[in-house]
């Protein structure tokens, strides 16, 4: 059973443009999706069809809680699966070494599963004790501590105390913060069952009586450093950036948010991607490395900024060979649009390659030449029904790209 919502349900399903009656939702749900989540479910009516109304899952997965009373089931077209080896490699989650992910058939499962390991191991990070970071500190203190400011000792007449900067050990740091908020906005979801529920509680109430509970994004858990003292941090803040990017508010109860859980599959398609070319030794050999989310400002007064999803570059002399550019779409040929966007990428990288990915084969491929720009689509296929075919599809596109490059 899930939490909260009651059993009314509407099923959608990625791209596929569904009827939905107007006794079956509201003119408040509409409203409600229209202002909210006009980015993730398109709202249509037709003219030909009274009494009706088209919604149509915009590449997102996952469950909208419409107030209290509906809830937008959005499934993807992709095997389940699929998703699972895709969310592995783009938030380096291992599920094998977790019994209760790798035996996952359903999304909620996996959600439930991931809460669940959060919340357990949280539990035994507070009963060993939690990571304690020094923080910068400054007071007047009757006795030296730390480092004395002699500037304002020598400005502040008369007085006896001392103005001291120091370290000060406490929980209080992000380490523990960015868990303690994750933990409270799963508490604020609609889509955990009631058997995980009350272990995610527990865990928040054991951290929050001497941590903080500060909103933060998941950009905070990218980049950090970890110690002896808290390596076991690593795996709880991958956690946590996957929920930090998939929980959104969704409606209010009261003086509270609730969240929706929303996977967006132009990101994760995106990041997959990107992992996956991260780990192949064939990059390696050729010598070549991938940067992403490289960003460069252009125009007068840097009014424009590109954002490069992924960028083959040369390891020694770090010139740009390649510019990639991942769509979550499958037209039949390449927008026009989509080929202007990466030409202007590669034009502002000096590079002579440029590749749009798609996650199935199109109906008419490009391979054109715009000077001595070399314009390409190429498929990384995420939509087979064995996990194996997608090593064997990203075999296939790594050949191609090497080869593109290597013109």
């Amino acid at each position: 059973m899930r939490s909260s919502v009651a059993e009314r349900r509407i099923e959608l399903v990625e791209w596929e443009r569904t009827a939905v009656l107007e006794e079956r939702i509201t003119p408040e749900h509409i409203r409600l999706l229209r202002k909210e989540f006009r980015s993730v479910v398109r709202v249509e009516r037709d003219p030909l069809e009274d009494g009706c109304w088209f919604l149509t899952s915009l590449g997102y997965v996952g469950s909208i809680p419409l107030g209290d009373d509906l809830l937008l089931h959005l499934h993807p077209k992709t095997p389940v699966g699929n998703i699972f080896r895709m969310i592995e490699y783009a938030y380096r989650i291992d599920f094998k070494i977790f019994d209760t992910l790798y035996h996952c058939e359903t999304l909620p499962g996996m959600v439930d599963a991931l809460a669940l390991i959060l919340a357990e191991r949280t539990l035994h990070r507070v009963r060993r004790g939690l990571y304690r970071a020094y923080i910068p500190r400054t007071a007047r203190l009757e006795a030296l501590r730390g480092r004395l400011d002699v500037e304002r000792f020598i400005r502040s007449d008369w007085q006896p105390d001392l103005p001291c900067t120091f370290g000060e050990q406490t929980v209080e740091n992000e380490e523990n913060q960015i868990i303690c908020w994750t933990l409270h906005l799963l508490l604020r979801s609609s889509h955990l069952s009631q058997r995980v529920r009350p272990t995610i509680r527990k865990a928040w109430r054991a951290l929050s009586r001497s941590v903080s509970c500060f909103p933060c994004s998941s950009s905070i858990c990218v980049g950090r450093t970890y110690n002896r003292l808290n390596s076991d941090y690593e795996m709880l803040h991958t956690i946590c950036r996957f929920f930090l990017d998939t929980l959104v508010p969704a409606h209010r109860t009261g003086e509270h948010p609730s969240f929706s859980f929303l996977i967006d599959m132009n990101l994760l398609f995106e990041r997959f991607v990107a992992e996956w070319l991260r780990g192949r030794g064939e990059l390696h050999e050729a010598g070549l490395h991938i940067t992403t989310q490289e960003r460069a400002l252009v125009g007068e007064g840097a009014s424009v900024a590109f954002i490069f999803d992924i960028l083959v570059k040369d390891r020694e002399s770090g010139e740009t060979h390649c510019v990639i550019d991942t769509k979550y779409k499958v037209p039949v040929k390449p927008a026009n649009d989509d080929i202007f966007q990466v030409v202007a990428y590669a034009t502002q990288q000096w590079c002579r390659q440029a590749v749009l990915i798609y996650p199935e084969p199109l109906v008419s491929p490009i391979d054109i030449s715009i000077g001595d720009l070399r314009i390409k689509s190429l498929t990384f296929p995420i939509s087979g029904e064995e996990s194996e075919e997608i090593e064997v599809g990203g075999r296939r596109f790594l050949r191609e790209l090497l080869r593109l490059v290597g013109d």
